[in-house]
């Protein structure tokens, strides 16, 4: 057995702790079986359902979504990748959507806090480790996201972080060229998990990079060239998300900063962490009561006042001994672990900045910082490199048993009275199954509607698709898929048939082998796809086909992957022959 493998069964007990902890955030949607009132739910469920049907007919990658919004959503190309996939695959045992959502919570939350402890443990003690762990674990921003938001996807990129870091932290002790395979592997997945994590996560783990990589070039350069490579692999994601996301309602905003959706003074003071709703009192949303945040409140001015007090001490503008000024003096296992700390600091402080109310002026002028939509999600950045500060500040006190008793007891009291009364859902619901299969309203929004619709509710529900609008004949047979219907059509007259299905790009229409136009702006059957067919009896394809952008995207993607594969292989060899 491997140093490595031994070293993380003697974490064993804590790693148990750690998955424990975790499964009591989710304790309650899975005691209840039904969902709660959340703010996204019902578009992440229904997404899963939809990955699930695509890849029972056979369709990978998943590019359409037929029953969503009515008369269905390009998902395949807007949708989190990751999550969404192994929500579909996980379906094929659950055979319920809603409890394989519930599934991919509870691997987020377990596998980002993990991640978070297998990181610290590396820098600090691992009594330090699992006590900023905990806190962690039970963060108001965590569980807004579980029980208000609903937002599975920003939860499963979180997964990623610290395994990037631990990565990073390797490459600096080993100098092993093997760990920019693995991690471009990760800045794939965390790409793939959740698009704004370009946004939100990359430029922090860059500037980690360059603080941790300082005095070598070469590391600086190996991490871009990871990340260039991740993004090569997520070409057939991306570049169709960038370049048809124009064919979007959401694609005609050069914005889209959410106002009143960042921490203002008031959030902090309360202290509360809003997060508002159209209708506050709505029975499908937990929105109004929500009233926490007091814990890491506490902890920031505690420890706020600590640090200035502590400077002053160090300064002699009050008086204080060496002894007391280095009761808590900070001290490092490593020169790697100063730099993390202090790039820590300074990451939460920007992260925290951008959060609030402070910087709305930049999202509303910076298209590409409104595109996250919402400042609030930069909590999830804070509270991650919080845990960090966390760990190394428990760290310098730990030695002190009495000191370090005390703040255990303290936090232990203050996680349980602050924070698990907030660990609960709203209106927990029996929703029939067929619910999670089709859904006439579009739970995204109409921003990833295509432009040439009007709401998805004003259409009429046809479950057999196709319909003769004029002329005279009969659909004699129909096989209906995701992204496909056959028909046979038998036309006395010609006829102008109405698929109910919403156009997008990529969509055609084949009579009898024939490439047919597609009719989609009649203002009688406004964004739908309607076409006509000649008199006599014809087999009609209706079928969803990749369009240049996505072929460019696949191409790229599988080039990559290709020279991925044959470059480990490779520095595989070359190591086994140096052996």
């Amino acid at each position: 057995m491997s140093n490595r493998k031994i070293a993380i069964l003697s974490h064993l007990p804590q790693l148990l702790l750690i998955t424990a902890l975790n499964c009591i955030m989710m304790l309650e949607p899975f005691l209840y079986g039904t969902k709660a009132a959340m703010l996204d739910a019902n578009a992440h469920i229904l997404t899963i359902s939809q990955f699930y049907k695509a890849l029972g007919d056979g369709e990978f990658p998943v590019m359409w979504a037929d029953k969503f919004a009515n008369y269905g959503l390009p998902l395949g190309t807007i949708a989190h990748q990751v999550p969404n996939y192994l929500g579909g695959l996980l379906t094929f045992i659950t055979h319920n959507p809603l409890t394989s959502y519930y599934l991919l919570i509870l691997i987020a939350l377990i596998g980002s806090a993990v991640g978070v402890y297998l990181l610290l443990i590396l820098l600090v003690s691992s009594e330090a480790a699992l006590v900023a762990t905990t806190i962690y674990t039970f963060a108001t921003y965590r569980i807004t996201n579980i029980y208000v938001r609903g937002a599975m996807p920003e939860l499963f990129m979180t997964i990623w972080i610290a395994y990037i870091l631990i990565a990073l932290i390797r490459i600096q002790r080993d100098h092993r060229p093997s760990s920019y395979f693995l991690l471009t592997i990760l800045f794939t997945l965390l790409i793939l998990s959740h698009p704004m994590s370009l946004i939100l996560y990359i430029p922090f783990i860059l500037i980690l990079s360059v603080g941790i990589f300082k005095d070598s070039r070469t590391h600086i350069w190996g991490v871009g060239i990871s990340l260039i490579a991740a993004g090569a692999l997520s070409a057939y994601y991306l570049l169709p998300l960038k370049l048809e996301s124009k064919y979007l309602y959401m694609g005609a905003n050069n914005n889209l900063l959410v106002y009143d959706q960042s921490v203002d003074w008031a959030a902090i003071s309360s202290p509360s962490l809003r997060y508002a709703c159209t209708e506050l009192n709505y029975i499908f949303w937990r929105c109004a009561d929500i009233s926490f945040g007091k814990l890491e409140v506490i902890l920031v001015i505690v420890i706020g006042i600590c640090a200035v007090i502590w400077l002053l001490m160090r300064m002699r503008i009050i008086p204080g001994s060496n002894r007391v000024t280095n009761y808590f003096r900070i001290s490092f296992s490593s020169d790697i672990a100063k730099r993390i700390f202090v790039l820590s600091v300074g990451c939460a402080s920007i992260a925290f900045l951008l959060s609030s109310s402070l910087t709305e002026y930049l999202y509303a002028h910076i298209s590409l910082l409104g595109s996250i939509q919402i400042p609030s999600r930069f909590l999830s950045v804070y509270y991650f490199f919080f845990a960090i500060i966390i760990a190394f500040l428990y760290d310098s006190i730990s030695h002190r048993k009495f000191i370090s008793l005390l703040i255990l007891s303290i936090l232990s009291v203050l996680i349980v009275t602050l924070q698990f009364p907030q660990i609960y859902g709203k209106n927990y619901t029996h929703i029939p199954m067929g619910n999670f299969f089709f859904s006439k309203e579009n739970y995204h929004g109409l921003m990833v509607q295509p432009k040439w619709t009007i709401d998805s509710r004003s259409y009429p529900v046809v479950p057999e698709k196709a319909l003769i609008m004029s002329g005279k004949g009969t659909i004699e047979k129909r096989i209906l898929k995701n992204a496909s219907r056959r028909y046979l059509i038998h036309a006395d007259t010609e006829v102008l048939v109405n698929d109910h299905t919403f156009y997008f790009p990529g969509w055609n229409v084949y009579i009898d082998g024939a490439d047919t136009e597609i009719q989609f702006q009649d203002p009688s059957y406004r964004g739908v796809i309607t076409f006509q067919v000649p008199p006599g009896k014809h087999e009609v394809l209706v079928i969803y086909e990749d369009t240049k952008v996505r072929q460019w995207g696949k191409y790229i993607s599988l080039i990559s992957l290709a020279a991925f594969i044959f470059l480990l292989f490779r520095t595989r060899m070359v190591k086994a022959d140096l052996k």
